[in-house]
């Protein structure tokens, strides 16, 4: 239900507005165009800025929910936010009030503004919190063509959902649950963490994974999955013996441990340390040269001295 009421006078000025601004010349039909590749631009949607500020020309807005008036469906809109969104509207040439109603442009081809640089066709743009640009390299809710308005920074690019992004794991991940997931962006190959923009990713490999693995999620039936993450965990049937090369006075205590020998795969070098060790339990292990894992412990004595770990499953560095 939409949280205030439009008068009939402010009715008819909406349908007004609605068919004025779909008689636009960029909405007419160009269904007949002789590129059958050509993106035909679809009629801008009316939308209720939500936000505390007003919208500038051409801003990019978080899409937050949607009402109707009579038949009419009005979307509401919200300044881009550390609320990881999918849906972007673009304001168009004139600011939206506060709790003003107006038109959008929902693309596929919109002009939009940009923060600084100089877009360049093919560079991915993206929404940023506490703004109404559009900032380079983050996840890109457009694609530029290039560059409309040096002057008042406007560019023109395809606007779309933004369906995959990279991140790195929050917490530690076993198969078939979810996790948290911290969401990167920057230059290629020189990404970073993007301050408190996370999603929630669920495990679709089957694979336990380390927290700080870096994956890539892509948004499918509704939710974000994890298609790929780090080194693939190697699956070990046979027993590992470590040599504890320190003193365990009780149970449940932290001891660090030297590995004797590995099976089926390349021996991890150096020590592991094993938190909370008690028989028949489960322990993520770590080793300082990366390697991690998971083990049941299968005997145990106080005191210095050998225990048996079988391995569940090993992530090489």
């Amino acid at each position: 239900m939409p949280d205030f009421v439009l008068s009939d006078a402010m009715a008819k000025e909406l349908r007004d507005l609605t068919r004025r601004f779909r008689s636009y010349p960029w909405n007419t039909d160009l269904s007949q165009a002789s590129s059958p590749a050509f993106d035909v631009p679809e009629p801008p949607v009316l939308v209720q800025n939500t936000s505390n500020e007003n919208v500038p020309p051409f801003g990019i807005m978080a899409v937050a929910d949607a009402f109707m008036v009579g038949n009419e469906p009005i979307t509401k809109i919200a300044k881009p936010s550390t609320t990881f969104t999918r849906l972007y509207l673009v304001n168009g040439p004139a600011p939206l009030y506060q709790n003003a109603v107006g038109p959008a442009q929902r693309g596929p081809i919109v002009k939009v503004a940009y923060d600084s640089g100089t877009p360049a066709a093919g560079d991915g743009w993206g929404p940023k919190a506490a703004q109404w640009t559009v900032t380079k390299n983050y996840p890109a809710a457009i694609s530029i063509h290039g560059v409309a308005d040096s002057t008042n920074k406007y560019a023109v690019g395809r606007l779309g959902p933004i369906n995959s992004v990279i991140g790195e794991l929050h917490a530690d991940i076993s198969s078939g649950s979810n996790v948290q997931v911290d969401i990167w962006g920057g230059a290629g190959n020189s990404e970073a963490a993007i301050t408190s923009l996370h999603i929630q990713g669920y495990d679709w490999v089957g694979q336990a994974q380390s927290s700080g693995t870096k994956v890539f999620c892509q948004w499918i039936d509704g939710i974000w999955y994890i298609l790929a993450g780090g080194a693939a965990a190697e699956p070990c049937a046979e027993d590992c013996d470590f040599h504890l090369s320190g003193t365990l006075a009780t149970s449940n205590a932290t001891a660090t441990a030297v590995v004797d020998a590995y099976h089926n795969g390349p021996s991890p070098t150096g020590t592991v340390t094993i938190a909370n060790m008690a028989a028949s339990s489960n322990y993520i292990f770590s080793g300082a040269n990366g390697h991690k894992g998971w083990a049941t412990l299968t005997s145990y004595s106080s005191g210095s001295g050998d225990a048996t770990y079988t391995i569940r499953q090993m992530e090489c560095a």
